[in-house]
């Protein structure tokens, strides 16, 4: 029995890790279908991204939940409303700075949202943050310091902004998740993508876009994000969170290589310097938890 059980759970890794792969490979695509909008601003293209978005997950959630809506709107609360506005204001974010700045510079500011998290966590669930937590939160931002000065001496800060601004409020929406275990992410998300719509729906100026912008749009929301997001929700029911947490990492790797390889687009040296700095203190502090996680597991 012990030998079923022991090949089940391998099972299931392997499934999780599959669907963790699959959510990095998904999320990786945004650079890179940002890159070939023809005319669309990011208002309009985040209104068709928030339509793609929102058809898929409801489809999902419909089959999850066999046709109920009210009751698992409902069950999440203020609590989940709250969450999706979070989510909807890190989404818009994350989009402007893709189009406002590099790829790289975009994707190695938002990798650094676990210690955003965990420095919320600290202060606000009394959450404890290990000494060598504080030494890659140290580097991340020392890293970030060096990206921003780059950012300003190019005269085009406000995408670096934009990133940091995504990146707190995606620390801000796994904190709040972590507060209200309970709560399902999936209606949560179908929210977020509802709420992001309208509002890009009355900022706009126009939501007539070309038809290749369009079609870009709604790709981003049904495949990069809700196949990013989908996938993610898979994969860390199986695997641990400190695990999960270096498998996706092959988001914020893959990100700047497709725009590398296929639009010739890369950041400056300085830049490239202090996103590599991030990068590293995330890897320390991803490996680390993996261990600390497997020696808890161990005791």
């Amino acid at each position: 029995m012990a030998e079923a059980m022991t090949a089940e759970q391998r099972r299931s890794r392997a499934i999780g890790i599959g669907a963790l792969l699959a959510a990095g490979l998904c999320l990786s695509s945004a650079g890179l279908i940002t890159r070939h909008v023809e005319a669309a601003d990011g208002w309009q293209l985040m209104f068709y991204r928030s339509v793609g978005m929102a058809v898929v997950l409801t489809a999902i959630f419909l089959v999850k939940e066999r046709g109920r809506i009210a009751a698992p709107m409902r069950a999440m609360g203020w609590n989940g409303v709250a969450i999706a506005v979070v989510m909807a204001a890190s989404m818009v974010a994350y989009l402007f700075a893709l189009m406002l700045t590099s790829v790289a510079n975009t994707m190695f500011i938002v990798s650094a949202a676990p210690f955003f998290a965990a420095l919320l966590g600290w202060a606000f669930l009394r959450e404890r943050v290990r000494p060598l937590t504080w030494l890659a939160i140290v580097a991340a931002v020392a890293g970030m310091a060096v990206m921003f000065t780059d950012g300003f001496r190019s005269g085009d800060p406000a995408g670096l902004f934009s990133a940091l601004f995504a990146c707190v409020t995606f620390a801000m929406m796994v904190v709040m998740l972590r507060r209200a275990r309970g709560v399902d992410m999936l209606p949560a998300l179908i929210l977020a993508s509802i709420m992001s719509g309208v509002a890009c729906f009355f900022i706009a100026a126009d939501i007539a876009v070309s038809t290749n912008d369009m079609a870009l749009g709604l790709l981003m929301g049904a495949v990069q994000t809700a196949g990013g997001f989908g996938f993610t929700m898979i994969g860390t029911r199986r695997v641990p969170a400190a695990e999960a947490s270096l498998v996706l990492l092959v988001e914020p790797i893959l990100s700047p290589l497709w725009v590398w390889i296929f639009v010739a687009e890369t950041p400056s040296t300085i830049a490239l310097v202090g996103g590599l700095i991030v990068l590293a203190a995330v890897t320390l502090q991803a490996v680390a938890s993996v261990a600390w996680e497997r020696r808890a597991a161990a005791a």
